[in-house]
């Protein structure tokens, strides 16, 4: 005769291996230490691409000529839930727009960072905390 796992045994297995998986994502997700906090840029140039999704929305800009660094900048930004507190819709900034970023630069030195305030065309301005 086979031994058997008794039920709640196999019910706490169960939901052991439901609450791992849903935990993965978790470790998974990046924290801002990929940026340095301690400084803040400012850049100003034309949206090439904005992608409103999960976990994180991100923008891509080209400089105009004033910028530290000629070229494309990379902006990550908080969760859409959180933005649409804050004021954002998926329509906010449109490629095309002209747009004036500060951010928290990436620690690698890419061009970009972690956005904290954004101008647009018409004027309004939002932050990360308003």
């Amino acid at each position: 005769m086979k031994p058997r796992i008794g039920r709640p045994f196999a019910l706490a297995g169960l939901g052991l291996a439901a609450s791992v998986a849903l935990a993965a994502p978790a470790f998974a997700h990046h924290s801002a230490g990929a940026f340095d906090r301690t400084k803040e840029v400012t850049v100003t140039g034309t949206v090439k691409e904005w992608r409103w999704a999960n976990p994180h929305p991100s923008m891509t800009i080209v400089a105009d000529k004033s910028a530290p660094v000629q070229g494309e900048y990379l902006f990550e930004y908080p969760a859409p839930m959180a933005m649409q507190g804050q004021g954002y819709s998926r329509n906010f900034i449109k490629v095309g727009d002209q747009v004036k970023i500060k951010f928290n630069p990436w620690k690698s030195g890419a061009p970009g960072g972690l956005y904290q305030e954004i101008s647009a065309p018409d004027g309004r301005s939002l932050k990360t905390r308003q």
